[in-house]
């Protein structure tokens, strides 16, 4: 699963795939949406690295990759695909963001399962039941621990 980020000296990305540039550009729009996927990082380095790994590891159409602008510092991918590739580049881009790892991909149903010390898998997926609620307008669940 999923391509290596290999940057140089000068953070330049080698070779970065032609969608990272049309979807900073707002200029991408896939044929369908199908599964969505929209992991959120807090530098454009991490985003633009994560997205070229993401359109490299799996089948997946890049949206758009918002830049911070207006979002407060924060920036965001959005990519479609079938529902194993979307969580095959998610699963991709989440070990490289965060300090979790990958401990299933259930690529048919779109589950996944990081693991971690408990701070960073709490603030994990509080962050994504944030974005289900703030972009997507789902009504996420509350987290408990028992």
């Amino acid at each position: 699963m999923g391509a290596l980020i290999h940057a140089s000296m000068d953070g330049r990305v080698p070779r970065v795939h032609p969608q990272i540039i049309r979807a900073i550009n707002m200029t991408s729009m896939p044929d369908s949406m199908r599964a969505v996927g929209i992991p959120e990082f807090f530098s454009v380095t991490a985003s633009v690295y994560s997205a070229d790994a993401a359109v490299k590891a799996a089948d997946v159409d890049l949206v758009d990759l918002r830049l911070g602008t207006g979002i407060g510092g924060k920036f965001f991918v959005i990519l479609t695909g079938e529902v194993a590739a979307v969580t095959e580049a998610v699963a991709d881009v989440a070990t490289k963001a965060a300090g979790v790892e990958i401990v299933f991909v259930d690529r048919f149903n779109g589950s996944l399962v990081i693991g971690g010390d408990v701070a960073s898998v709490e603030a994990a997926v509080r962050e994504v039941l944030r974005v289900l609620e703030d972009l997507l307008h789902f009504a996420p669940t509350e987290i408990t621990r028992t």
